[in-house]
């Protein structure tokens, strides 16, 4: 019995004299050439010296005009490090942009005074250099008129800034390009797309892994201009230059 309280003993004051060991070598030397040494400091003279233990037992000598600073280790001024959240959104990477809307209708005379609904679809690919700049190229397909057989299919520019580096961002966007119009209509003779122009503010949310989530509402501005006739009973022949200003709200996902 009494040898097993001597060994437990024995394993005790190894654990304690381990555990300060660990305080005793955490003093550190920082270099001129800035290299650091981490041990047990045991003597500094000014002007002359600095004698440093380390962990395996060696003593390092060094002359005081080749040390920068020194730090004495205190248990009360140890500071724990908190884990940073790695929230994927990455600078320096390529991102894929795919997104919808729902485009603001407007009356028309060329739509019998009916309120019409638009929508869209839109996808784009760049390269995110940091979180306040990232720059692309897209294109989409834009129905600013549901069921009167217009389509419209932009190339633009895709621009990007967001505001912080942060799970939940505000960010502004901008589209910059040409819209090329397609239509099925009967009357229409001729069309001809123009520029198209489209900023944006909304905000960013976190998916899962690399995906991001973001809510925007955006001005849309599109050029164009129809040659068409009425109707099939008067074919007199109309032409109409057209510029939409539509208001959108978009959701789109970024990865």
């Amino acid at each position: 019995m009494k040898r097993t309280i001597i060994f437990l003993l024995m394993i005790f004051s190894l654990v304690q004299l381990n555990a300060q060991n660990k305080e005793y070598y955490k003093d550190i030397v920082y270099l001129k050439n800035e290299s650091k040494i981490i041990g047990q400091l045991l003597d500094y003279k000014i002007g002359e010296k600095v004698e440093i233990k380390l962990s395996t037992g060696q003593i390092l000598t060094f002359p005081d005009n080749v040390v920068k600073k020194i730090e004495i280790y205190s248990p009360e001024n140890e500071v724990k490090e908190k884990p940073v959240k790695d929230y994927k959104f990455k600078d320096k990477v390529f991102y894929n942009n795919f997104g919808i809307k729902i485009i603001s209708g407007a009356n028309s005379s060329r739509n019998n005074s009916i309120y019409r609904n638009g929508f869209g679809l839109e996808y784009s690919l760049g390269y995110r250099y940091n979180n306040y700049f990232s720059v692309g190229a897209g294109t989409a397909i834009d129905n600013y008129n549901y069921g009167l057989g217009e389509l419209f299919i932009p190339v633009y520019f895709d621009f990007f800034s967001f505001y912080r580096k942060s799970r939940i961002s505000p960010y502004f966007k901008l589209q910059a390009g040409y819209g090329f119009v397609s239509t099925t209509r009967d009357n229409v003779i001729d069309s001809d797309g123009g520029i198209m122009f489209s900023p944006a503010f909304g905000i960013k949310y976190p998916g899962m892994g690399n995906m991001n989530y973001m809510f925007d509402i955006n001005f849309k501005y599109q050029k164009a201009n129809f040659v068409y006739t009425l109707n099939e009973w008067n074919t007199q022949i109309l032409y109409r230059d057209v510029i939409f200003r539509r208001i959108a709200f978009r959701f789109s996902i970024m990865f």
